[in-house]
């Protein structure tokens, strides 16, 4: 279930739509479009380095180094194409999530 917090420090192109952003990164990595989580942040204030796009990706411990790396890397290219950014403009890190580590549905998930 990855959920990425996009602060997002560049102007929105209209025609962005973040649910065919969630539907085509979902079903590049392999997961249902309902465990994918898009939060875009735009009204916030930003000091020193600025990027366009800085996410904070939250991943279960499900996958591997390789998936990790891909599914950063699918979701930077995304961005990139929808924002008309480049790929030095987005700035992703990545939190590993341990099983039992999430509550939700009133229930401790574990994978």
């Amino acid at each position: 279930m990855p959920i990425a917090n996009c602060y997002i420090n560049t102007k929105i192109p209209a025609k962005t739509d973040f649910n065919s952003i969630v539907a085509e990164w979902s079903d590049k990595i392999g997961a249902s479009p309902n465990d994918v989580t898009i939060n875009v942040f735009t009204d916030f204030v930003q000091y020193g380095n600025k990027d366009a796009v800085m996410v904070n990706l939250f991943l279960p411990s499900l996958w591997s180094k390789q998936e990790i790396e891909n599914i950063q890397s699918l979701l930077s290219g995304l961005l990139e194409k929808n924002l008309g950014i480049e790929p030095d403009q987005v700035f992703i890190m990545t939190s590993i999530i341990q099983s039992g580590h999430v509550f939700s549905d009133g229930k401790t998930e574990n994978w």
